[in-house]
């Protein structure tokens, strides 16, 4: 195989919601979707049929195109991130409601939009692909749960609520990682995270 790789490489993102000072009052890291990036590996005295080395190329066609889309993901991921943690610093609950329907949330929709856009080429692909993308959709409805119901009376309880939707983000992401780091051995590519 040609020893070729694309040159993107993904962000494990981490974000504190909310300072000592903010509205809720503590903070809480928050881990989401670190996409990933390719590197062909060689052959390594791998035994193959032809039809087998056929297969295994047409898949690592797949992955390279999945990771061109990358960077894009990554950016709004950032974006996103970025403005969760600037509406966490309100200290009103009208700020917070006002910034996470104006920032928050149309950034948290374009990342999952560019997420769901990923061209997951394979149903081997798509089957690691699509319960990461119907996680992060379970989380925007958190998202949108927190601004329908949360009270000054409730903050707590409903922030609470948002935060386990985030956390299931994180297990989906751990889970992702671990499939796809499966896939791309399967088919002599190397998954790389940043550090």
């Amino acid at each position: 195989m040609r020893p070729t790789s694309p040159t993107s490489t993904p962000t494990s993102a981490e974000a504190a919601s909310t300072p000592r000072n903010g509205l809720v009052g503590r903070r809480v890291p928050i881990a989401l979707a670190a996409l990933v990036m390719v590197a062909i590996s060689g052959c390594e005295g791998v035994s193959k049929t032809a039809e087998d080395e056929r297969r295994i190329a047409a898949e690592q066609v797949i992955i390279f195109a999945y990771s061109d889309r990358v960077p894009d993901v990554d950016a709004k991921l950032k974006t996103f991130l970025a403005a969760w943690e600037r509406a966490n610093e309100k200290k009103d609950i009208k700020s917070l409601k006002d910034d996470m329907v104006a920032n928050v949330e149309p950034a948290f929709a374009a990342h999952i939009t560019a997420l769901e856009a990923m061209p997951a080429g394979s149903e081997a692909l798509a089957a690691i692909h699509r319960p990461l993308v119907a996680t992060y959709k379970s989380a925007q409805q958190a998202f949108d749960a927190f601004l329908r119901d949360v009270t000054e009376d409730n903050l707590d309880a409903e922030y609470t609520k948002l935060l386990g939707a985030m956390d299931a983000v994180k297990v989906a992401e751990d889970t992702y990682f671990r499939a796809l780091e499966a896939y791309y051995a399967e088919h002599r590519m190397s998954l790389k995270k940043a550090p």
